[in-house]
Order: structure tokens, then sequence, then C-alpha cells
């Protein structure tokens, strides 16, 4: 058996096209075509299309008679991934004081002389809420584009969770 992109995205797509409805798959083809039974089984293991029971078998391995697309089916033909894209968008907000907290508590660890610590830890805590904004996003950036200096960061994090 060969996984065949154009034939899942034929299924997935005739699929749509009859949705809310099941379409009645080709049971000669499934019968024949090794191919198109994995296919189609591939889909469904995945979620991207429902079947309901099947009665009957080839290959030794149940036809199905008919599918439905999911949600999961409908998202991943979207371009932008459907609703999908949007319910799973994780949102981080701190707080502003947070943030000038974690921000001094750094600067005052700086290698720096005391009096630019204390003029830096003054700016910070006077920082108006959306330049803070402006300097995390800034920040994130460019940690971002040092992300395999911050490898063992991210590995320390993923121990905590296990």
């Amino acid at each position: 058996m060969k996984l065949d992109r154009a034939l899942q995205l034929e299924i997935l797509n005739q699929c749509r096209d009859v949705y809310p409805e099941e379409l009645n798959l080709d049971q000669e083809r499934q019968e024949s075509d090794r191919n198109y039974l994995g296919n189609v089984a591939y889909l469904y293991q995945h979620g991207l299309i429902a079947c309901p029971s099947n009665q009957e078998e080839a290959f030794g391995l149940e036809l199905f008679l008919v599918a439905r697309i999911t949600v999961k089916g409908l998202d991943f033909l979207e371009d932008d991934g459907g609703i999908s894209a949007i319910l799973n968008t994780v949102t981080v907000k701190f707080d502003p004081d947070d943030l000038r907290s974690m921000l001094s508590a750094k600067a005052a660890k700086a290698s720096i002389p005391d009096d630019q610590k204390r003029r830096l830890i003054e700016v910070i805590k006077s920082l108006p809420a959306d330049l803070l904004k402006k300097i995390t996003q800034d920040l994130l950036h460019q940690a971002v584009e040092r992300l395999p200096d911050a490898i063992h960061i991210i590995q320390k994090g993923a121990h905590l969770l296990s």
C-alpha cells in the first residue's frame, strides 16, 4: 500500500462536497485497489473522515461503505487551518507589574555599576504598559532568534513537566 496524497485529497474533497451528508465510497474500487482502501483507512485512522461500522471485507480488511468528513478534515482542507487554528491558539498574557518585577530583578543582578542599576530599575518601574509591551515583544523576538542557545532552557522546562 502506498500513501497517495492526491488520492487522499480527492477523497476529502468529495466528502466535503456532500457535507454534511455521507459520501458513498466506491466499493468496487476498494475491492480491486488495495491502495484506495488503504488511503481511506489512513484518513479514517487520522480522524479526517468518519465511517460507520462496516459489514463487508476486502483484502481481509473491512470495506468502508460510506464516509463523512469530520470537522478535523474540513479544517485540514482550509488554507488557514479553519476554526481549529483559532481555537488552538495559545495566548500568553503578562501582567505589567510582573514584567516590571522580572526585568528589575534581572537588572539588579546585572554586572554594571550600582548607580546604573538604580537608574535602570527606576526606568523599568516607570515604563508605561504599552512601552513595556513593545519591549517585551522585542525581547521575545530576540530570544527566538537565539533559540539554539535556549534549547537547554526548553529542555529544563520539559523536564519539570515530566
